[in-house]
């Protein structure tokens, strides 16, 4: 099996394809299925869709705007919930 090196354009398109349709699939499955290298799949996912892997997951490195509204809200609750209770 002869693989391709150039990975611009399509390839990126058809790895963020993948990605979106099931993030659990992994690496060497993705490169597989496009004829890529898996190195050229890790970099396409952390370079230029600024993925990274999380719990053998690629996620996100950032937050939306919902989850980080829940996230402070989360911490404005437990530093309230330390400063009524000292043994927290």
């Amino acid at each position: 099996m002869g693989f391709n090196l150039g990975f611009k354009g399509l390839n990126i398109a058809a790895v963020a394809d993948l990605v979106k349709n099931d993030r659990r699939i992994a690496s060497r499955m993705k490169a597989e299925s496009l004829n890529i290298l898996k190195t050229v799949v890790l970099w396409i996912l952390k370079e230029d869709l600024g993925k990274r892997k999380l719990c053998a997951r690629f996620v996100p490195h950032s937050l939306t705007p919902e989850q980080e509204e829940d996230r402070v809200t989360s911490c404005q609750d437990i530093i309230a919930m330390a400063d009524v209770d000292k043994f927290f």
